[in-house]
């Protein structure tokens, strides 16, 4: 287990090569970037948030073969954007910006920590193309995605306000609509830290399924392969 921590934390802090995203960010003029919507879209009620997974960009007509991603903003509710499509994006290539005060939060490092080093903002959805549509892997397309979004209509009918969001941070790592009274609270309490997913969650997680599987008789061997299983499904709902 320590191996492989050192192994993930190799991987995760290695050095980017030469083509990757991060490379283009705060150009003198605005870029089109040719991608996929790497995860289900996060929209809010002012605005989607898209992670795009780039592959190419063009810089004053010269096109670059890229890596890595980019997140999207648009300044308006849109359900247009689905898992998988491709899409070009034509704008300003930004890096999202870091803690300006002590204590504050550090929106580049969160997203860094999420692999997202690039941000685009366009005021309307129309600004983007969709150029065609791939399935992605049947995992997460048919999996992951429309279980996360059954989780949360579960929440959406039974609970509201600081319960959903709460319940919604515990499992599922989704923050965004945690008051900032409770979020202080948290903080300042030296808590925070259960608002985002960690050991403790999955140790929970575990610890439920096991529970369940040891009630049920379930062999030993059977329930270590299927707590693997429900573990590489939880950190995939959780965006890990």
């Amino acid at each position: 287990i320590i191996l492989a921590g050192f192994l993930r934390y190799e991987l995760s802090t290695r050095s980017f090569p030469s083509n990757h995203i991060s490379k283009y960010l705060n150009l003198d003029s605005k870029v089109t970037i040719l991608g996929k919507v790497a995860d289900d879209p996060d929209v809010r009620a002012d605005k989607p948030f898209v992670i795009i997974d780039a592959e190419k960009i063009f810089i004053r007509e010269r096109a670059h073969l890229t890596t890595g991603q980019i997140i999207l903003k648009i300044k308006e509710p849109t359900f247009k954007f689905n898992y998988g499509n491709e899409v070009e994006i034509k704008g300003t290539l930004i890096e999202p910006s870091s803690q300006r005060n002590p204590g504050a939060f550090d929106y580049k490092r969160y997203l860094n920590r999420k692999n997202m080093y690039g941000m685009v903002t366009l005021s309307k959805a129309e600004e983007v193309k969709i150029l065609g549509k791939d399935e992605g892997g049947i995992f997460q397309s048919q999996l992951v995605i429309p279980l996360r979004r059954w989780i949360q209509g579960v929440f959406d009918e039974n609970l509201s306000g600081d319960h959903k969001a709460l319940l919604s941070g515990f499992l599922l790592g989704e923050t965004k609509e945690i008051s900032p009274q409770v979020y202080t609270m948290f903080r300042d309490t030296g808590t925070v830290h259960l608002l985002a997913v960690s050991g403790s969650n999955v140790w929970l997680v575990v610890g439920v399924i096991l529970g369940a599987l040891t009630l049920l008789r379930v062999p030993k061997l059977v329930k270590i392969i299927l707590s693997i299983i429900c573990i590489i499904l939880f950190a995939n709902l959780t965006h890990n």
